[in-house]
């Protein structure tokens, strides 16, 4: 099942998943079957859809984090890290890394250098585990990626998060008020907003600070955001000056 900040997908192994977000985190639950032996997690830190330069993964505590190098979108010779912090709400029962074909039990950290899918880490959790697990994310840092989680899901629970981002696509969804035509056309108008507004996407962390192009970190000014992510092609039909008819102040960041 699916609603805008809600994913939910059973999967053919008995695995129940379960994916919400905020602006910068995405908390996933995991309800795993009680008829395995065990319950396996893998992290593909360097699974990038794009060209992959490097890649680095850590496990320590309930925490995974790391880094991936990667190009940017088109691979037009651009190239950023994305850092993130996943920490779970239960121990794992073992873990382990791999670096390009070699996997290795026990092993805390990997690193993948230029390939796909380079190095990564598997989790084992107990059979019949429900496990919850807070991924902030980074262009910055993998300490502003921990920072980013905590700030912005703290002690709250997975519906609780949930509930708060189906209320914040809610109220965004709402600032067009559609009437008229059939029930039909009112659920496709407000398909095509929701699709309108996946973009652009929140680039700098809760303390502001974001990579500039000349790889120096920089800092937006309090109360404003850099965003990311907005194609040419979506310039051209319109969705930059939509942005700025529904949400002025995002226009003028």
């Amino acid at each position: 099942t699916a609603a805008p900040g809600h994913y939910t997908v059973g999967l053919g192994n008995g695995v129940e998943t379960e994916l919400t977000a905020t602006t910068r985190t995405a908390v996933n639950r995991y309800e795993f079957p009680a008829r395995k032996d065990s319950s396996t997690l893998i992290l593909d830190v360097a699974g990038s859809n794009n060209r992959v330069f490097d890649s680095e993964v850590t496990v320590e505590g309930r925490t995974v984090s790391g880094w991936v190098e990667t190009a940017s979108v088109c691979d037009e010779g651009g190239r950023y890290r994305a850092y993130f912090s996943s920490t779970f709400d239960r121990a794992f029962t073992s873990y382990g890394t791999w670096q390009g074909g070699a996997v290795t039990p026990g092993a805390a950290t990997a690193r993948g250098g230029a390939a796909k899918h380079g190095s990564g880490a598997y989790l084992v959790f107990p059979k019949g585990a429900t496990v919850t697990a807070r991924t902030g994310l980074s262009y910055v840092s993998v300490a502003n990626a921990a920072r980013n989680a905590e700030e912005e899901t703290g002690g709250r629970s997975f519906d609780q998060v949930r509930r708060s981002t189906a209320q914040v696509w809610k109220d965004a969804l709402s600032t067009v008020k559609a009437t008229g035509g059939t029930k039909s056309e009112r659920v496709k108008f407000y398909t095509a907003l929701y699709h309108s507004l996946l973009h652009p996407n929140t680039a700098d962390d809760v303390n502001g600070q974001y990579p500039g192009h000349d790889g120096k970190v920089r800092k937006v000014a309090p109360g404003r955001h850099h965003y990311v992510t907005y194609a040419g092609w979506d310039m051209y039909r319109g969705q930059a000056q939509l942005i700025a008819l529904l949400f002025p102040k995002v226009g003028s960041d």
